[in-house]
């Protein structure tokens, strides 16, 4: 009976440890500019990059930007980035 539950352990701890191991691969990133003078304007850009593997990569990419006195403008990209 022991060793039935300890396999049934690690049946159910052995896929959340790889999800673990791919939290190395994911970055966050987010950021907020401003800009002044004849247009002011506002930039709130957030991202995420996710590893593939050693040289293959992915990203989202969102932009927000507040425009004074112009329609405000939202941009989202996906990348697919190969590194040689």
């Amino acid at each position: 009976p022991f060793l039935d539950e300890a396999l049934r352990a690690r049946e159910i701890v052995e896929p959340l440890l790889e999800r673990v191991d791919d939290l190395d691969k994911v970055r966050i990133a987010a950021t907020v500019n401003t800009s002044t003078g004849d247009l002011n304007r506002t930039l709130v850009q957030g991202g995420v990059d996710y590893t593939l593997s050693a040289n293959h990569g992915l990203s989202f990419q969102y932009d927000y930007i507040q425009n004074s006195g112009f329609k405000d403008d939202n941009v989202a990209s996906l990348i697919y980035r190969f590194n040689f």
